[in-house]
């Protein structure tokens, strides 16, 4: 009996090898389609919906899906899941100090040998937060912050030096030439960041680096005298719509609005490249869309006489998005590939009325359509020469920046405590541990 139940055990085994076989694979299958990579970033609304184009093309190509948290508040997020051992496999942020805090703690992977090297190549090194032979992050999208925007029948000639802007103030008699707001909480005072970093860049770009990297004192003489050439704005009279009360209330998003106003209230405002959006859908009073190059334009931040810089340079305050990895998986690895690709990095800016720009060298400035005005902030974006930063305050640890936002209100509000708001700055300068600056806030020989 024993030699005829051998081919029925067989027979047996053979099915239940077959069984097992078949739930395996079921099971790899089911790995396979369950393959996923988690995302948190500074947007939502609209934005949001515009990045998850970008991670919905990512899923086409690999089959990898992309669950994206969208919060406004992404790097105190970002800190309570990494205080809880649950950061996400990739985070975005704007600010480069606090994702360098993350490469020192080292919960932030190196990207060298995530990203192909002739990718790497498509962007200024320091765009790629270097740390050693490291690389750290992707610059998702890019704002230019040193841009001065008018409404096109108000200037027959955009002025190439500060004494031209002061000269046209000056002939300004019937309107403010100044539109400014500076309020935006939590972060109210930001927008006059924005200025001295811009006065302070084209004064001179290397106390500039200096500054931004911690290396240069507040009440040095070139940071002062940044703080005193804008206060020729705040403080002249009738130079900013409504005075400083106006200012220090006005929220930021109303701030070029005046411009549109009938009869207009401001000739121009200091704003990032962002505000081509919000002039276009909402700066005419009537509801009327807004023309790029029409009915408004920008011009670059004007130089001055003593700057030093050469002839063909022209520095950029630049705000970036910064992709970094915190989980070291085939996924995120993936991901990481994708975003610093020249196909991810057109999806966004080609969008019809987009105000995102790439600081991708491989994006060709066809994806800004037929917008000569987007087309020449990519331009600048993209300048050769070694004053390309980025904006002082996002490289600023987080007590910097906030008693720097802060100091920019009570110097609006009371010009002649400068000096001691200044040693003030220091004394928050001194307090934060050496290691919380970045390695390289501007592109140099040495990036």
């Amino acid at each position: 009996m024993a030699h005829k139940a051998f081919p029925r055990s067989r027979r047996l085994l053979a099915l239940l090898t077959a069984l097992v076989t078949a739930v395996s694979a079921a099971g790899a299958c089911s790995v396979a389609a369950d393959r996923s990579v988690t995302v948190l970033g500074p947007w939502s609304g609209e934005e949001g919906q515009a990045f998850r184009e970008v991670l919905d093309r990512f899923t086409a190509r690999t089959g990898i899906t992309a669950a994206y948290q969208g919060t406004s508040a992404v790097n105190e997020v970002l800190r309570s899941k990494v205080r809880e051992a649950d950061p996400p496999d990739v985070a975005i942020s704007w600010s480069p100090s606090e994702l360098s805090r993350y490469v020192r703690s080292g919960h932030l992977r190196p990207l060298t040998n995530v990203v192909d090297r002739r990718q790497q190549q498509a962007y200024r090194r320091h765009w790629l937060l270097p740390q050693g032979d490291d690389i750290y992050a992707i610059p998702i999208k890019a704002n230019l912050k040193n841009l001065i925007w008018y409404r096109v029948d108000d200037l027959d000639r955009r002025p190439g030096t500060w004494a031209e802007l002061m000269e046209v103030g000056e002939r300004s008699r019937e309107r403010a030439p100044w539109c400014l707001a500076l309020n935006d909480s939590p972060a109210a005072g930001w927008p006059g960041t924005d200025w001295i970093e811009n006065i302070l860049l084209h004064q001179s770009p290397d106390h500039y680096r200096r500054w931004a990297t911690g290396d240069l004192k507040w009440a040095s003489p070139q940071v002062t005298r940044a703080w005193e050439t804008w206060g020729q704005i705040v403080t002249g009279e009738g130079l900013v719509q409504g005075g400083v009360n106006r200012a220090l209330l006005a929220d930021f998003r109303d701030a070029g609005r005046s411009m549109f106003a009938r009869p207009p209230g401001c000739m121009m405002v200091h704003a990032p490249s962002f505000a081509v959006d919000s002039f276009r859908e909402g700066g005419d009073p009537g509801g009327r869309p807004l023309t790029p190059g029409r009915d408004f334009d920008f011009f670059p931040f004007p130089s001055f006489a003593d700057s030093g810089a050469g002839s063909g340079d022209r520095p950029a305050n630049v705000s970036a998005d910064l992709a970094a990895m915190f989980r070291d998986t085939p996924e995120a690895r993936r991901l990481m590939a994708f975003l610093a690709s020249p196909e991810a990095q057109r999806i966004w800016p080609s969008r019809p009325h987009s105000s995102a720009f790439s600081l991708n060298t491989q994006v060709p400035e066809t994806v800004y359509g037929r917008d000569e005005v987007r087309r020449r902030i990519a331009r600048l974006l993209h300048a050769s020469g070694d004053a390309m930063c980025f904006d002082a305050s996002d490289a600023f640890p987080p007590t910097m920046r906030s008693a720097f936002n802060q100091a920019v209100l009570e110097y609006v509000n009371d010009p002649r405590r400068l000096s001691k708001l200044l040693e003030e700055l220091d004394r928050v300068r001194a307090a934060v541990d050496p290691q919380e600056w970045v390695v390289a806030a501007c592109a140099d020989d040495r990036n």
